[in-house]
């Protein structure tokens, strides 16, 4: 069973925009599987408003949290926990 929130907020600042998005799982271990934990939030510039291509361009970054990655406990030998940081172009067509 598995439960998920997902959000996104648009933020101005000045003549710029940008966008908070994310989202968050929740998956109850039933069985051998762990229960786990998976949220990832997106810190995102509008550039494709800046370059008055609309809203089809984003750069930013994002943030990647994993609690018992996949269902797998974490312990001393198996590390199944993550935080990740990375950067990203995003282009809607």
């Amino acid at each position: 069973m598995q439960w998920t929130l997902s959000w996104a907020f648009p933020i101005a600042a000045g003549n710029e925009k940008f966008l908070l998005s994310g989202f968050v799982d929740h998956v109850v271990g039933w069985g051998p599987q762990e229960t786990l934990i998976h949220a990832a939030t997106e810190v995102k510039w509008d550039i494709g408003h800046r370059l008055g291509l609309g809203h089809k361009v984003y750069v930013g970054a994002e943030f990647d949290i994993w609690d018992n990655q996949f269902g797998i406990k974490d312990t001393p030998t198996v590390d199944s926990d993550q935080f990740a940081v990375s950067a990203l172009l995003k282009i809607h067509f």
